[in-house]
């Protein structure tokens, strides 16, 4: 029943809110004053070219910060191109159930016809439908749907995903954007011993090799080691989680809300419980296309996007921003077809280190940090401070 609810969590992810706390009353109070998305005045705010905003440095900022402390460092020069996206998901993406089985050693011939109604799960009224195929021989769990999402559970990450092994501890969390995992190592079962950093360079290969393609770019942003109890033995499983880029610009996979112009994430996820096979994979909410797009040509500055955020975050305490991304903040669209649009913005994300992930199997980055965002087009700013995870 756990994978079956998978997607279902994934699409709850996009349409309703997915928080596992509300908003403290004391910063819903101090974020009263300018909503979830504010603007600044105009004549406030500096524009800059594509080449400046990827040479941008810290050292060149000439704010006068109020309660806010900025990291020790930006890197920008990633980032090839500007843009605001029209985009969908995939249709027929079954089409091709024999080649996305055949990643996972899946016989498609097996797989068996599924769908999944969500006029029958208690979330809210929609005509949104999942036909797909899954293949589920108590060991291995696969799922294909027609809007591009894909799954797979097997050995001991299927059996935590049924409840039959159960996380003891973690052992530890990353942030590969500030932390070198480099000679940390993970002891899997059988004495197996790897090397994190590898198992992320395997990662990115199988994901290069896979699922990435002209349009995209995934790296592993987060790495988790877990400590698992598996029928009174003591093994480890390494969670991973994804980030897709376009252009050098990653989609949010921090802060997921709803639908009607909010927020929805976007990422992927695998898991290794040795250190050459996949024991879990998710590609999230399903096959994201972009339909259309216009190139931003005259951006928000960065000094300027500091400068919003110190004047609408002054009245919140412990402003430690843990790391400053460019970043395209998603907004879904439910237009009642069955097929959502999304529409994706360039934002720089102020993202601030709130709490610890309690999550068993896959890593939730919205429990771990609080994100503000700022629209790299309007100057807009979004709030997404204890809440909205």
């Amino acid at each position: 029943m756990y994978k079956k609810l998978l997607k279902i969590f994934f699409v709850c992810c996009i349409m309703i809110c997915t928080g596992c706390q509300s908003t403290p009353e004391v910063v819903e109070k101090r974020m009263s004053g300018y909503g979830s998305n504010g603007q600044i005045k105009s004549d406030d705010i500096n524009y800059c070219s594509l080449l400046e905003l990827k040479n941008a440095n810290l050292k060149d900022i000439n704010v006068e910060l109020d309660n806010m402390v900025l990291p020790e460092k930006i890197d920008f020069s990633q980032v090839e191109s500007v843009e605001v996206l029209d985009m969908s998901f995939e249709s027929g993406f079954t089409d091709n159930k024999e080649h996305i089985a055949g990643l996972f050693g899946v016989d498609a011939d097996l797989l068996t016809a599924d769908s999944f109604d969500m006029d029958t799960v208690d979330v809210q009224e929609t005509d949104y439908m999942l036909p797909g195929f899954t293949y589920d021989d108590g060991d291995t769990y696969f799922t294909i749907e027609d809007d591009g999402f894909f799954s797979y559970f097997s050995g001991l990450s299927n059996r935590c995903s049924n409840g039959d092994a159960v996380q003891k501890r973690v052992l530890g969390v990353y942030d590969l954007d500030l932390e070198d995992v480099s000679g940390k190592k993970i002891q899997f079962d059988n004495n197996n011993e790897a090397d994190i950093r590898e198992m992320c360079n395997l990662a990115e290969k199988w994901l290069d090799d896979n699922v990435s393609h002209n349009e995209y770019k995934c790296n592993v942003t987060n790495a988790c080691v877990r400590e698992i109890d598996d029928n009174g033995k003591l093994k480890c499983l390494l969670s991973l989680d994804i980030d897709v880029f376009y252009k050098g610009i990653r989609f949010n996979n921090y802060i997921g809300t709803g639908i009607d112009d909010d927020i929805m994430k976007y990422g992927m996820s695998i898991i290794y419980e040795n250190n050459k096979d996949i024991s879990c994979f998710s590609n999230g909410s399903g096959e994201l296309k972009v339909d259309s797009s216009e190139v931003v040509e005259n951006i928000i500055s960065f000094e300027s996007a500091v400068k919003i955020v110190n004047d609408k975050m002054s009245g919140f305490n412990n402003n430690k921003i843990a790391k400053i991304i460019p970043m395209y903040m998603l907004h879904c669209i439910d237009n009642h077809t069955g097929q959502y649009k999304v529409t994706a913005r360039p934002v720089y994300s102020f993202i601030i280190k709130s709490g610890e992930d309690d999550s068993e199997l896959f890593i939730e980055k919205g429990h771990m940090y609080d994100v503000v965002f700022v629209d790299m087009v309007t100057g807009d700013i979004t709030v997404k401070i204890g809440g909205g995870k």
